[in-house]
Formats: C-alpha cells, structure tokens, sequence
C-alpha cells in the first residue's frame, strides 16, 4: 500500500478504487463505494502559496490545473469539469510547453493561492466554564485557562461565560469591580432576547472594498464582553482566580442545577454578533439539568439514560430527543457563523455529549471525554488546541511536518470546501465533521450518502488532521460505459483563512483512469486499497448507526463482505477450501472483523458520551489514525530480539515480553508474567541488571512519542498479565484461544513456559469468522 501512502503524502487523498469501473452497474457490483478520505490542510513540503489569485473557469468556476487542456498558440485552456473553453489572463502570455506555471506542472496536482482578499479578524475564543463542581476542580479548570491566556497571541479576543443554575457573562471592560450579566438558567431564549439583554445594537457595515460583502456588525457593547488579551488579561485572571462554585444550595438526592444549554446559546448568540470566526470551548463537569438542553431529571432517583434506553424508548431517556434537536439548532446557527465549538467533558458522569455531539460535528469542533480537570489527558489536549492559535510564518510552515511536530494540529479557521468532477462522476455526499452549503450544482448525485444533494460543505473549525470521507457516483450507464481511454478528474477547491486572517485556497486535482469490472478486473483489483475501504465502509457504518440498531448495521457489513467475496474471489462452487482471494484484498476482512467487535458498534460496555467520543474520531481523522480505531497497533518487545509488530491475537500475549498496545484512545504498556514478577522482586533497581532496565524504558519512550503526537493524548495504562486492567487489552485481542477450544493447552500450561494467553469469552475468533464467510462465498 506504499503506492496509495506515497499519493496520501502528495495531495491528502485516499481512493478505495485508484481505477474506477467504467459504468453504474459496475460501480454497484464492487460493493465498496467509490470514495476517498480527503485532508484538506495535509502538510505540504517546500511548498510555498503563490502571490497570484488562480485562475477559474467562467461556467464553472474550477480552477487551472496540471489536466486541463491548453490551447498555447491562442493562450486558452478548456476547463476538463465542464468541457468549457476560457481564455488565459494577460499575464500567461508567455507560456509555452516549455514555460509553464506552476499550477500546469504534474507535480503541482495539489496548490495553494494567497488571495487578494481583506484579512479576515482574528478569531474570538469563548470559555464557557460549567462551576457545579468541586472548589479543587475549579481550580484546576481555572488554573489550566489561566496558562492558555499566556499561549495566545497578545491581540486573540477572548470572553468568559459561566454556568451553574444562572448563566453569567462576564463584562471584561471593568477593570475596577467586577461585573456580569446574569441570565436566567431555566429560560428558553431567543437569539433576539439575548442580544437585547446583552445590549447588542445590529447595524449594516457597508464593504471596505469590492472583495467584501456587506455585513452586519455589532458595535459598542460587544467589546464588553469579548477583549484582546493585551487589555483584559488581568481582569480575566483576577475573575478565574476569584471564581467559586455554584452558591445555590444543592438538596440531599438532587442533582446540582446545571443550565448548559442556555450557557451555550449565549455563548454562540454573543459570537455570532462578532465579525469574523471563533471558537467555543465548553468545559462541562456534570449532566445538564437545568432549562432547555437538559438531559436528565434532577432528582438522582431517576438514572442517566444508557444505550439501550435511547435503543428501546424507556423513560430515562425521555429527555434526549427534545435535548438532541435543541443543540442541533445551535450547532445550524454556529455553522451558518463560522464558528466551532469545542466540547471537552471532565467528569465521571456523562455530561450529555450523546445530546451535543452535533455541536462539534457539525462545526468541526473538538471532543474530549475523560475523568477530571486534573489528567495529563485534559491538560496536554488542551494545551496543544491552544499553543495551535498562533500567527505561524511562511518559513514555520515550511518547517512544520505532521508526523515530527509535537503539536500536530495547525488551526485554521471557516474552511469552505468545493468538488467538482468530470462528467462520467458526480458527488453523492461526504462524511465526516462538516456541514452543507447547500449549493446545488451540475456536480451533485442523485444518490446519497452522508450529508448528500450538495457540491460544497463547510468547516468551521479545520485543521490539519482534519479528514473527510466524499463518496461519488460513476454516471455512464452500462450499455454506454466510460471509454478505455478517457480520463476522469476530481477537484477539491478548499478556501479557508488562518490565524492570522490571511485568505488562502488549497486546488488538489486527481485524475483516475476507468475500466471495465469484466474484461478488466485485474486491473481494478490493483487499484484497490483497502485500507481506504476499511474506513469509508466504517465511516458509512457510523452515519447509519444515528437511524439504525448497531445489530442491524453489524448484518449490512457482513453482508457487504460476502458480496465483495463473491465477486473477486477466485472459488469452486460448495468448496470453501478452494477460496482465493489478491493480496489487494486479504487484509479487508481482519478490518472488518475487528470493526464489528470494536467498541464503535458493541456499545454494551460504553456510555452513550464515550461512544459519542470515539466516532467523533473516526469521522475526522486520516487513513492511519482511523485504521489505529478500527483495529489497534501491537508492538512486542521480547528480551533476546529486537521489537516488531506482532498480530493482534491472544497467540502474541506471552510471559516473556513486554507489548506496547496503541488503540489511539488508549495507549498500554503490558508486562508478561515474567516480566511482572521481576519487577515485583526489583531485579530492575539491582545494579548487575542494568540492562534489564533499560529493557523496560524502552516500550516507555515508545509510549511517549505516541502520546506526544496525538490529539486527544490517549489514555496512558502500564499493567501486568492478570491485572483488572489488562483487560482493555484481551478485549481487543482475536481469541484464538479460548476457554471453550483450549482445555488441553490450560492443563499443560505449567510445562511451556512461551503459553499463550486463554481468553475467557463467548466471542468467535477471526479464523471462525473467516471460515464462516468462505462457506457462505461458495455457496453463491
């Protein structure tokens, strides 16, 4: 797969058919979808923007590229979207086959233009600081927003809103006394109402220049209450230092009264009256009880709702439908605003992140679920979200490489992103963390997957993890299959501004030739990545998983398996031993196997907040990462041999090594049960077993540098063979060996001292599953 890695570095795409079938009927019989997972800000070497606006097309508006056709003699070009021919601007009038610009050149599929656009503003960041909690958490809450105020650049705006039983916003232009508005946490307000008591008078801001719209801008009352650093850092740390707890009394059995989803629509309403995008970063402590947004009653009698609550209807979840569509609608006004929302969730109990998870998806936000304000995971995750809002050069830039940085996420802001396709494609939809625009255009699909019927979608919040899953429909029909000889192309026309307010538009164009599925399969099959299949067919799972049953789901990939079998196995009819199947397609199955037992869909152990959680991740990160989610990395560490990779099976957990398991969430050091009883007796400390300490950091270092590269940082566990927490590892272990098909391997344990590993479970292992599969494919 080095090959689809290496076109992943150049332009950020992933195709799960490199070569597409030549009709719909085709299309339809390869069972995976023609799609790919795009990363519309990878990281792009020695590649600077060019100072010149690009050049677009008069019908269309797709941009100049290395596979439109040039006409040098009378200097035009013919757009290859749309077959129309434009005449080249004055300045192309000296080029030739042999003086190209850079946009005409095939190793400049994937470009950046600075445009001549006024900067936009410096986006906003808003706290919304949920105070039911306990004065230490506070605290540390408190404490860690206080170091961010020293991260963000001097002239970043920020603002203050707290939450409990009333919502306060806090007045920043004080500097004597202090001073906030207080809202009524029960109340359902209207965006009109909160403007009005906030004091925010609306008038019409005619354009600077002709590159800018009209716009609505909010004048006066607003720098109350969102204030550059450099002038309001000492009156916002002196209102965290002084911040206390929720001072209404909270009754024995009762719940504190949290008013979180009248605290978020204050914060969107007062971003939205801004000019320019922003973040909104809530830090929740405990479920909403309190007005509109609730999602649980607030005597503790009654229970938090649980997955199979919301799967069968009972009454403790009664309040998550009304909750649900109420932060959908602040999650359509903030995307309509360019502005993400972050949701970082620090508490044993579930906040409601199920209810809210459209309010980061939608804007493409970030989601963080873990214990306390007081964890590694919480602070380091921040820290990186904020050391990211800086003013980064072009040299920076340049300099920067997602794979070495230890921030690899660089924030941009209010990305819009355009595809437009060659007439034998159209799009069909995208999944992932982004919202329609609704723009209806010759490029749109009747079919429809994900958020569907539009040619662009927006990202509120982007940066360069950021990954989107689009899915296109092959238009010929059969009796009129695409040519042998044609070339279909793709373009992806993101324009987004950073931090700094500089207006950029990324063009990555891909070309993909078509064949046919029956006189042509082998070619096909090479153009087969199934890597990007894994996580486009796991993406789709996730989009059905909001209207369907995780059983239901389960049956609709194992049914897509079977199908992908029957067509590019190679079998004799009611002979499972005769399957075979390419290379291209042998690692598919253990993905798919691994998906379906994963906590993504087997929600039984998981809260309806950690399940939101994790497929929030799935549906923004790149082919790597999202592969890491579906099926977890292995590293073994054996005393006499170097590390390497080793299956993630039951057959590899031995006494003897030490195994480093990284499921992206989750990073775990394991110790075996020789290894463990060593370091029970300290042969580590002793000073003739030097080596076998160095032994040791070596599986620590490595957990470091996994941990320092990723956002969220995972979860760090060091545990030993039988421990409770040795179990996040057998969870996800194939049992090869089980309980029920190993009885004589346990009675002769105590005789072979490299033993695996007897996983107690009912589950069936990968070499059942696939056995099972074959004789399903053969028998047609």
């Amino acid at each position: 797969m080095s090959e689809f890695q290496a076109q992943e570095d150049i332009n950020g795409l992933r195709f799960s058919w490199n070569i597409f079938p030549n009709s719909r009927l085709d299309a339809t019989r390869c069972v995976v979808p023609v799609g790919c997972l795009f990363t519309p800000l990878k990281s792009l070497k020695d590649r600077k923007p060019l100072n010149y606006a690009p050049v677009t097309c008069r019908k269309c508006y797709s941009v100049l590229n290395p596979y439109s056709v040039v006409d040098f003699a009378s200097k035009s070009w013919t757009c290859n979207f749309c077959s129309q021919r434009n005449q080249l601007p004055p300045g192309y009038n000296d080029i030739s086959q042999t003086n190209l610009p850079a946009e005409l050149l095939p190793q400049y599929s994937t470009i950046e233009y600075k445009l001549p656009r006024a900067n936009a503003p410096i986006p906003a960041f808003l706290f919304v600081v949920d105070i039911c909690t306990e004065e230490t958490e506070l605290a540390n809450l408190t404490n860690t927003l206080t170091q961010a105020l020293s991260i963000l650049p001097q002239e970043t705006q920020v603002g203050l809103i707290t939450c409990g039983t009333n919502v306060h916003v806090y007045d920043l232009s004080e500097t004597e006394f202090k001073k906030s508005i207080v809202l009524r946490g029960s109340k359902k307000y209207t965006t009109a109402q909160i403007q009005e008591l906030l004091g925010l008078q609306a008038q019409r801001v005619m354009p600077q220049n002709q590159n800018q719209n009209q716009q609505t801008q909010y004048r006066g009352n607003i720098s109350r209450f969102l204030q550059p650093i450099n002038e309001s850092e000492f009156c916002i740390s002196s209102i965290l230092e002084e911040l206390k707890p929720d001072g209404f009394t909270v009754e024995p059995g009762n719940r504190p009264l949290r008013s979180i989803g009248t605290a978020l629509s204050t914060a969107i309403t007062l971003l939205s009256c801004r000019y320019g995008s922003g973040r909104v970063i809530f830090f929740g402590s405990g479920p909403a009880t309190n007005g509109p947004g609730a999602i649980v009653d607030v005597d503790k009698k009654k229970p938090i709702r649980f997955h199979h609550d919301i799967f069968q209807s009972t009454s403790n979840s009664i309040y998550v439908k009304e909750a649900f569509n109420y932060y959908t609608e602040l999650a359509e006004i903030a995307h309509k605003h360019g502005i993400a929302v972050d949701l970082f969730s620090c508490s044993l109990d579930q906040i409601g992140i199920h209810e809210m998870r459209n309010l980061s998806k939608k804007t493409g936000g970030l989601i963080l679920v873990t214990d306390k304000f007081d964890t590694d995971m919480f602070r380091d995750s921040f820290r990186k979200l904020i050391s990211q809002a800086i003013v980064l050069t072009n040299d920076s830039l340049e300099k920067t490489d997602n794979t070495s940085s230890k921030n690899p996420i660089l924030l941009s802001f209010d990305a819009t992103i355009d595809v437009y396709t060659s007439r034998e494609l159209k799009v069909a939809g995208a999944i992932g963390n982004c919202e329609s625009l609704k723009k209806k255009s010759p490029f749109v699909s009747n079919m429809k997957i994900g958020t569907a019927d539009t040619s662009a979608w927006r990202v509120c919040g982007i940066d360069s993890a950021s990954t989107l899953a689009f899915y296109f429909e092959v238009v010929n029909l059969h009796n009129s299959p695409v040519p042998p000889d044609r070339i279909g192309s793709i373009q992806f026309l993101t324009t987004y501004h950073t931090f700094s307010g500089e207006w950029i538009m990324r063009v990555t164009t891909s070309p993909h030739r078509f064949a046919s599925l029956e006189s042509q399969i082998d070619n096909i099959i090479l153009g087969f990545d199934q890597e990007a299949a894994a996580v486009l067919m796991a993406r789709y799972a996730i989009f059905k998983s909001d209207t369907e049953l995780p059983q239901t789901i389960i049956r609709w990939l194992d049914k897509t398996l079977i199908q992908l079998f029957s067509k590019f196995a190679n079998y004799q009819k009611n002979q499972p031993d005769s399957l075979s199947i390419s290379p291209k397609f042998s690692i598919y199955p253990q993905f798919m196997f691994h998906f379906r037992r994963s906590n993504l869909l087997k929600v039984f152990n998981n809260s309806p907040d950690e399940t939101a959680f994790f497929r929030h991740y799935l549906l923004r990160e790149n082919t790597f990462h999202s592969i890491l989610i579906i099926q977890p990395m292995l590293q073994s560490y054996p005393l006499d041999k170097s590390p390497s990779p080793v299956p993630l099976d039951s057959s590899s957990i031995q006494k003897n090594v030490v195994l480093l398991f990284d499921s992206f969430f989750l990073v775990l050091v394991f110790h075996g049960k020789d290894i463990a009883a060593w370091i029970k007796q300290n042969f580590h400390e002793q000073p003739e077993y030097q080596s076998f300490k160095l032994f040791l950091e070596i599986p620590k270092g490595d957990a470091n540098v996994l941990m320092e590269n990723r956002f969220p940082r995972p979860r760090y566990v060091v545990c030993n063979q039988g421990d409770s927490q040795s179990r996040f590892l057998l969870s996800r272990c194939n049992p090869s060996k089980t309980h029920s098909n190993s009885q004589n391997q346990i009675m002769q344990s105590h005789q072979n001292p490299q033993e695996n590993q007897v996983i107690l479970t009912d589950d069936a292992s990968f070499q059942y599953f696939y056995n099972f599969l074959k004789r399903l494919v053969v028998q047609g």
